[in-house]
């Protein structure tokens, strides 16, 4: 075989290898999370419930619509564990749990409903909502996942959406910021007696309205040293 030959064979083989080369992956960084600098206090306590996804338009029907049906309850239970996480890595708040359904008591309680959920797309409608029945946040937030969150390579992997979790925690945070002492000392009495209405109504229950949207609103409080105000705050205490 002569050396022209294998020129011409060795240039064939490095033009495939160049053609299975993979493309570069640009790595887009989210929306950096706002990162407790000087606590603020008091540290409010959050409540999320499992997400709605009542939402999300039901893929087909029959059969198919049985396959999605498990996959978008994972999600429900899932979504709200990422953005808990992100709200606890941000240093602002006090406890943040996730539970089933709304708590009546929560300091501060945040719910959603998935819009849209695919490998590409989320779309979440988030509401937050204090104790004294003050909405912080109405709002629609939409993330497109980048290339590098499905990455071969895991150094350059990043979770999908992770710049809208980090979105909704700012914005909370930044809501947060906007409150006085009065109103942020408000908002934890408000919890305790929302707490102290749930174990002994017979009691608390004049401190509460409900308005026209069917809100709780606290119209008053306790005197501090009421003595029944007191147990139930050293039972929410202990909890």
């Amino acid at each position: 075989m002569n050396r022209a030959v294998l020129l011409t064979i060795a240039f064939l083989l490095s033009a495939c290898a160049a053609q299975r080369q993979e493309t570069p992956i640009t790595v887009f960084a989210p929306e950096a999370l706002i990162v407790a600098g000087i606590p603020t206090a008091p540290y409010f306590n959050i409540s999320i419930a499992v997400f709605s996804n009542q939402g999300l338009t039901p893929e087909g029907t029959g059969r198919i619509s049985r396959i999605y049906a498990p996959i978008h309850e994972a999600e429900a239970n899932y979504l709200p564990i990422i953005l808990r996480n992100s709200l606890i890595e941000s240093g602002h708040w006090g406890a943040v749990r996730v539970g089933p359904s709304e708590d009546v008591a929560a300091e501060l309680q945040i719910s959603a409903t998935i819009l849209t959920s695919t490998a590409l797309d989320l779309a979440l409608h988030v509401k937050v909502v204090d104790s004294r029945g003050v909405t912080w946040l109405d709002s629609i937030y939409r993330e497109q996942a980048q290339a590098a969150a499905y990455a071969v390579d895991e150094q350059l992997r990043q979770d999908p959406f992770q710049g809208l979790y980090n979105r909704i925690a700012n914005d909370i945070y930044r809501a947060r910021s906007q409150l006085t002492d009065f109103d942020a000392t408000w908002i934890v009495r408000a919890s305790l007696l929302r707490y102290a209405n749930a174990l002994a109504p017979q009691a608390f229950a004049s401190y509460l309205a409900i308005d026209p949207q069917g809100i709780i609103q606290v119209t008053g409080l306790p005197a501090l040293d009421d003595k029944m105000y007191q147990r139930v705050k050293k039972i929410r205490e202990a909890e």
